[in-house]
């Protein structure tokens, strides 16, 4: 409804203008302004024709009218689709020719109704009274949702797989290797000591100044990322427990009213219940030990009482202090307007003082009496954020009230986020300005044996911040900058060098007796490089399905593949080494010769009997991993033809056709697809109609299955 009267700003504005004026000239004019209906107010074209303000309206109600009815009238269109692309889409299915019944319209609400009532949406009186629309207005609804999804029902056939789609799919995610690896990581084989030439490092630096880290094809890097500085202000609750007093009244009144909460287990004697059947009765009754809930006295609860109500109190303070703390950090904003292109209010004067938010903490400590913990950080990349002890665990409620951590609302300030068009509803941050509400950061889950289940955990901090610089990826001022990550670079360089030989080396032994036979040949990898045994991941597949239908729509989105390369334990994602590991698989592959000299390893392993059959070994390089790797292949397990047919055909079917279903779905009901295809024109910006190119049907992408 927002966005609507957001459109519509002007025509409402101008109301208001005309009704003023008119107070003063009289009835008649005010009755010449009434009698102009909402019909006349063209505010759309729509395949040509045009529509009027009393349409748009009549959609924003019959859109009103599904969501009580439970039905799903955005169409997975997102947060941009409104009441105007369904009032298109509505068009567009009449366009198209597509005829719903009263006959369909009353089926389908026959049986919509006994699920209404069992979800407690109620019957369809119930939804005629709480929306105020008649039977025909609901019909009329409900004709039009189902002719729109009979329109897409003729392209969503498109979204049906191939069987060469399937079974490649069964393919990349079926298909099983076993191996052994060893992995030899030049970080074990660097000399701290190891001196290196001026020359050297200044090479090494000219070369990946302009890299990020890890974007090269060998590691290395020394762009820094986007980064801001940040100034923060944390209440931690145990801290200020400290802080607080507990009166002896205070604890008594809680006592009073809480006394049953107060237990305690103890061991007691009960006598044994006598058998009535027994024929001789005992000479003097049995007793036996069991353990019982009993209350506590007072003097025996009073510290868990008073535990409790120094934390529930530190936690009442830590709130009100960073709720005055956000009131008084935001009081510079309040006049001041957001930008209508990027939504970003002016930087207030008196929030550019550097001292704010310290002269901020001391007066609301002098107010409450309490002490609070200010830091200011460097610059610092969002994964640095993430990973500091005190920041990483600080959320706030998002978009769509997702959590949304402070690393993500760090890096939405400029020149980082750009809000999209007309969206005011997203949580951004300008510099220097602090957020109106304080992240919190809770304790970790815990199950509550009293309830018998997992309990969020409780606030143990509070924590404000605010944006005092922000850098785009920029390359380093100076070489002193990075200086010791370079000389530390150079040094590792070296290593990797070194590894080559002995990786191969011990490629060559495993070829012939077998990985884990191979390295007892190697005393110094076990003992003094951190190679004490081979490793044995599960067996893995070359490819595996993004698992969260959140993140598999945002890739579908962003054109994205939805399978990714296995990670492997110890390796993790890497292309290079599961497509090598694959390459293995064949029955005729074998071990590619090595050119390595007869050291005494290669010599004491032709001693022994080859092992039968040939072992699968191949040597690898990661250079951006800065390793060699040795990997043995154990066994391959591809999909049989008859488990195909029997099982794993129907389950790749459906996750393929769920996946294309979805893309032509997204890409059917998106706004901008919409509007294009039905030729929309907005009448309140151009005032004519504007003649836009064709739509054709979307084509499902393949997502390399």
């Amino acid at each position: 409804m927002m966005k609507w009267l957001r459109q519509h700003n002007k025509k409402i504005m101008a109301a208001i203008v005309l009704l003023a004026m008119f107070s003063f000239v009289g009835g008649s004019a005010l009755y010449g302004l009434f009698s102009t209906s909402a019909d006349d107010v063209m505010v759309m074209k729509i395949h040509g024709d045009e529509y009027s303000l009393a349409d748009l309206s009549a959609a924003q109600k019959e859109t009103e009218i599904l969501e009580s009815l439970g039905i799903g009238w955005n169409s997975a269109g997102g947060k941009d689709f409104n009441a105007r692309h369904w009032l298109m889409l509505a068009a567009d299915a009449e366009h198209a020719g597509i005829r719903v019944s009263e006959k369909e319209v009353r089926d389908f609400l026959e049986e919509r109704e006994p699920m209404l009532q069992q979800m407690g949406g109620g019957s369809l009186a119930d939804i005629r009274k709480r929306t105020g629309a008649s039977l025909g207005m609901i019909r009329g609804a409900v004709a039009r949702q189902m002719a729109i999804d009979k329109h897409f029902g003729r392209v969503a056939t498109s979204a049906a797989p191939s069987e060469p789609q399937v079974r490649h799919y069964a393919e990349a995610t079926e298909a099983k290797v076993q191996v052994v690896y060893a992995p030899l990581d030049a970080e074990n084989f660097v000399d701290s000591a190891e001196p290196v030439t001026e020359a050297e490092v200044q090479e090494q630096f000219d070369k990946y100044k302009d890299v990020l880290p890890g974007e090269g094809e060998d590691g290395f890097g020394y762009k820094h990322p986007p980064r801001v500085k940040l100034q923060y202000a944390v209440a931690p609750i145990s801290k200020i427990e400290s802080q607080i007093e507990v009166t002896l009244d205070e604890v008594k009144n809680h006592w009073k009213l809480n006394e049953a909460k107060y237990n305690k287990l103890t061991v007691v004697e009960e006598p044994v219940p006598v058998d009535p059947a027994a024929t001789q009765p005992a000479t003097q009754p049995a007793t036996r030990k069991t353990t019982k809930q009993v209350p506590k006295s007072f003097s025996e609860a009073r510290a868990e009482i008073e535990r409790e109500l120094r934390k529930s109190k530190a936690t009442r303070v830590a709130r009100e202090a960073m709720k005055r703390l956000a009131e008084d950090l935001a009081r510079p904003w309040l006049t001041l307007k957001s930008d209508a292109e990027g939504g970003y209010k002016p930087v207030a004067d008196e929030a550019k003082d550097p001292e704010q938010l310290k002269k901020a903490i001391a007066q609301v400590e002098t107010r409450l009496k309490v002490k609070l913990d200010y830091q200011e950080t460097s610059l610092l990349t969002r994964e640095e954020i993430e990973s500091d002890f005190t920041l990483k665990g600080a959320e706030t409620p998002g978009d769509d009230d997702k959590p949304m951590t402070l690393a993500e609302y760090a890096f939405r300030a400029p020149p980082f986020f750009k809000p999209e068009q007309g969206n005011d509803s997203s949580l951004r941050l300008q510099h220097f300005q602090a957020p109106i509400v304080p992240l919190t950061i809770a304790e970790r889950p815990r199950f509550d044996f009293r309830l018998r289940k997992m309990v969020q955990g409780e606030p143990s901090s509070l924590v404000i911040f605010r944006v005092v610089d922000a850098r785009e990826s920029e390359s380093p001022a100076s070489f002193a900058e990075v200086r010791e990550k370079v000389e530390k670079d150079v040094r590792l360089k070296k290593a990797y060098a070194r590894v080559e030989p002995i990786a191969k080396e011990l490629s060559a032994v495993a070829s012939r007796v077998g990985l884990e036979k191979a390295l007892t040949y190697f005393e110094d990898l076990r003992t003094t490089r951190g190679v004490r045994s081979v490793k044995s991941p599960p067996p893995f597949a070359r490819m595996t399905r993004i698992t969260s239908p959140d993140e598999r729509q945002e890739a579908l989105k962003q054109n994205q593949p939805l399978l990714q390369y296995s990670a492997i334990d110890g390796i993790g994602e890497s292309e290079k080494f599961v497509d090598s590991v694959f390459e293995m698989a064949p029955a005729d592959w074998t071990s590619p010769a090595l050119d390595v000299p007869q050291t005494s390893a290669i010599q004491a392993a032709t001693t022994q009997p080859a092992a039968s059959p040939a072992p699968k070994v191949r040597c690898l390089p990661l250079p951006a991993e800065h390793s060699w790797v040795v990997v043995e292949l154990k066994k391959h397990l591809p999909v049989r033809t008859d488990l195909y047919e029997s099982e794993k055909k129907k389950s790749a079917y459906q996750a393929v056709a769920s996946d294309r279903a979805t893309a032509v779905r997204l890409a059917w009901f998106s706004p901008d697809a919409v509007e294009d295809r039905t030729e929309y024109v907005d009448l309140d910006e151009s005032g004519e109609a504007v003649a836009r190119q064709s739509f054709s049907a979307p084509q499902a992408p393949s997502f390399g299955y």
